[in-house]
Order: structure tokens, then sequence, then C-alpha cells
């Protein structure tokens, strides 16, 4: 239970600062850098670089609640497009 709140916590952070942060930044950069952190955050959950370590995979975990926000909502017009 609380591994998925590693994953719930940063996103309902996230779903209150980055209408801030990235208020004026076009939406496919914010599209384009969300699926490069979720990138980067899923290398952290698999074996394939680093050991296979309980640490890594729940900082995989927080890296990818946090930019979650930013792949839902504010691409979807982008992506329609």
């Amino acid at each position: 239970g609380f591994y998925q709140l590693t994953v719930t916590g940063p996103y309902l952070v996230g779903c209150v600062l980055y209408p801030f942060l990235f208020k004026n930044t076009p939406r496919r950069i914010q599209f384009v850098l969300c699926y490069a952190i979720s990138a980067i955050a899923e290398l952290f959950m698999g074996p394939i670089f680093l050991p296979d370590k309980l640490y890594f995979v729940v900082l995989g975990y927080i890296m990818l609640g946090s930019v979650q926000c930013l792949s839902f909502i504010p691409p979807l017009p982008e992506a329609i497009d």
C-alpha cells in the first residue's frame, strides 16, 4: 500500500503545482518533457543498467507519478491534432 502512495503522492502534488509552473510553456513541450521523464523513470524500474534494488524502483515510481499529470489532460489537444 505504501508503494502505491509513491505514485499517487507526487501525482497529487504535481496536479496542484504544474498549472502554475507550466502556464506559459507550449503544450508540445509539456508532452515531450513528460514522456522523456517517463522513459527515464521506466529505466529506473527495470534492471537494464542499474542493480535490481528497491530504492531504484521507488525512485522510478516517484518520477513517474510526478509527471503523470502532464501526460493526461494538457496534451490532449495536441494529440488530437
